[in-house]
């Protein structure tokens, strides 16, 4: 399983819409990490920019973010 997390400077971000990057953690059967990626967001803030897509091609199933728009919460649904 594929989890994201938004994220600055090493440290998760407390903003979906406005990271520096997303950390892309991919988890084994027994919970435990197999692997780490870094993927930088388009231009524009969560709700208007692809990143929704691009995360969901990247099989990420989940998100883990705090202060999330309606319009990225709406686009998730």
């Amino acid at each position: 399983m594929k989890i994201a997390l938004p994220s600055k400077a090493g440290q998760v971000d407390g903003h979906f819409g406005h990271c520096e990057c997303f950390t892309i953690f991919s988890v084994d059967e027994n919970n435990k990490i197999v692997s780490e990626d870094k993927l930088t967001p388009p231009a524009g803030c969560g709700c208007k920019s692809n990143i929704i897509p691009i995360l969901a091609e990247m099989e990420v199933k989940v998100i883990l973010a705090g202060n999330m728009g309606d319009g990225a919460v709406n686009r998730l649904v």
